[in-house]
């Protein structure tokens, strides 16, 4: 129940235009641990010593904490597929199952006025806002401390993303956020593992009116309810025979993401996620 994932903005999720941006096949970046194994040795973290583990370049060798949360059983399986490939490119991986507010903690380490994240990686599910362009604005480095989590910055990504805010054109504009998200794919900074469908069921024996969110407009893809962004639902939904209309079942559509602590980059990945539960949150507010 999911498709392999690339970038941040969903597919199939916009229409005229299309916001999502998708790798060509030969720019796109294939599961190759092989490959992996020699651009660590290019990096100058080898296995010096033989034991099955690379050292970094103080010679201490390299372990990393990879979390999961405790609400998701698909991220704790994809936490052990994770670390089983890290380990069998030579990098000692510590997998724990924490709290999310045990990881948020961890996230918005702070010493004194300091912002220092204390984190390595860890596995989440995103949802991001109805229009892409609020998305892409995560990761500006503004951002660093607050939705930024991989504490990236790049000057051609600021200037694209403060600019695409005020520009009319819809073609144009989804060209300068196709490119925002290729600058993030070519570094790797938000590696996307997947895009779940998170299905939705209703009666529609009983009920009536159910409106499924169309992003492109009309009845594409998404919820019918339980979502902000969506009240039609709610304002024509009423038993079987008092109105016309029907309903059947959609699918919403998550990012299931690796987030990689922008430190540890130049080991494996470069970097990182969010969870749903913050964005919510805002929502909310």
């Amino acid at each position: 129940m999911a498709e392999p994932g690339t970038t941040i903005i969903n597919p199939d999720a916009w229409f005229n235009p299309d916001f999502h941006w998708q790798p060509a096949p030969e720019q796109g970046l294939a599961f190759d641990l092989e490959k992996a194994r020699q651009t660590l040795d290019a990096a100058g973290y080898e296995d010096s010593d033989g034991d099955g583990v690379r050292e970094d370049k103080s010679g201490k060798p390299i372990t990393l904490r990879l979390w999961a949360n405790t609400d998701s059983l698909p991220d704790q399986s994809e936490g052990k597929l994770i670390a089983g490939s890290w380990k069998d490119i030579g990098i000692n991986v510590r997998f724990q199952i924490l709290d999310a507010g045990a990881i948020d903690d961890d996230f918005w380490n702070y010493e004194g006025g300091t912002f220092i994240p204390d984190y390595d990686a860890y596995i989440a599910s995103t949802l991001g806002y109805a229009d892409p362009g609020a998305t892409v604005l995560w990761f500006t480095t503004e951002q660093m401390g607050n939705w930024n989590e991989p504490c990236w910055s790049n000057a051609e990504y600021d200037k694209l993303s403060t600019e695409q805010v005020s520009v009319m054109g819809p073609q144009r504009r989804a060209e300068m956020i196709w490119r925002l998200q290729e600058i993030m794919y070519e570094e790797a900074v938000y590696p996307v593992l997947t895009y779940p469908r998170n299905l939705q069921a209703f009666n529609i024996d009983e009920w009536e009116g159910w409106t499924p969110l169309g992003f492109g407009g009309g009845d594409g893809p998404g919820p019918a309810f339980f979502t902000s962004y969506n009240v039609e639902t709610y304002l024509n939904l009423k038993p079987t025979g008092e109105s016309s209309g029907g309903g059947s079942s959609m699918t919403a559509t998550v990012i299931a993401i690796v987030v990689v602590a922008a430190i540890a980059a130049a080991v494996v990945w470069s970097v990182i996620g969010r969870r749903s539960a913050r964005k919510e949150t805002m929502d909310e507010a």
